[in-house]
């Protein structure tokens, strides 16, 4: 899987859209959203799990990495996102909520021990252990694309497959005096715990999942996202990115147009994800 894709805004993603819209407004309803305090790595964190339907059967899931650790707590956004996904695909959502934090870096440590958490005691939320993805969103990207590293170095837990959706990636090289990165400043110091995807050496990417990055034309890290999927192709990581066109209001999930998320982009997600972790029935 080393496919670097471009795709316009065509009357087939404008009905694809049209049904993604409808099949969520339908079913986002049937969802249940749980709430349990966990202590894993010595860090206590909320989890936030957004079900899709009542099965009681271990369904797929995926760890749902936002623009900040505890956006779910004080915006909407990050809640819809997650939700539009776990109603698309079927599959269980989870966020990750500290409930205290001393230091921006411990944002990565939180997000690769709620990872861990799932991948051993997610049978208790009716999660299919064997079946778990990630998925970064902005800023989140960039910490996601980190703890798949973690994950990988550590052979556990052992993913299916990881989705950069609009990601920011840094390169050090951008860090000169006086420079500002446009991160989030939750996820800013990344540098300071672990080599940053963009860093790292081909042996490290050799065991990471299936990588599906989605960006835009106009996206400032174009650069950094195209020599990131680069190093994983010649690194033999099975890898896709897909550059999206500019999106227009009325073509943006109805969550926050600030975050500039294409309502076909959150549609290809879902089925990506179906794609990698099986229909669940």
């Amino acid at each position: 899987m080393h496919c670097f894709q471009k795709l316009t805004n065509s009357s087939q993603y404008a009905e694809a859209c049209f049904e993604s819209k409808a099949f969520v407004e339908k079913n986002k309803y049937s969802t249940q959203i749980i709430e349990k305090v966990v202590v894993y790595d010595g860090y206590e964190m909320m989890l936030k799990v957004v079900k899709s339907g009542s099965s009681s059967k271990p369904c797929p899931a995926f760890l749902f990495v936002s623009d900040t650790a505890d956006s779910f707590d004080n915006s909407g956004n990050s809640r819809q996102v997650a939700l539009i996904l776990a109603t698309l695909s079927g599959f269980t959502a989870v966020e990750v909520s500290p409930k205290s934090l001393t230091t921006n870096h411990e944002c990565i440590f939180l997000a690769y021990a709620a990872l861990k958490w799932i991948g051993e005691h997610g049978l208790e939320l009716q999660i299919d252990t064997a079946k778990i993805a990630l998925i970064g969103l902005h800023s989140g990207g960039q910490v996601s694309a980190v703890i798949t590293l973690m994950a990988a170095a550590d052979r556990w837990p052992k993913l299916k497959l990881q989705v950069l959706m609009l990601p920011e990636l840094l390169m050090h090289e951008r860090y000169e005096p006086g420079y500002k990165p446009d991160i989030n400043g939750q996820w800013e110091d990344t540098r300071a715990i672990y080599a940053t995807p963009l860093e790292t050496s081909f042996r490290g990417l050799t065991y990471l999942p299936p990588t599906v990055i989605h960006t835009q034309d106009t996206r400032h890290y174009n650069f950094e996202i195209d020599y990131y999927g680069c190093k994983l192709r010649d690194a033999g990581a099975p890898v896709k990115i897909i550059h999206y066109n500019k999106v227009t209001e009325s073509d943006t999930a109805q969550i926050d147009y600030t975050l500039q998320i294409p309502w076909h982009m959150l549609s290809d997600a879902a089925n990506t994800l179906k794609l990698h972790l099986g229909e669940y029935i």
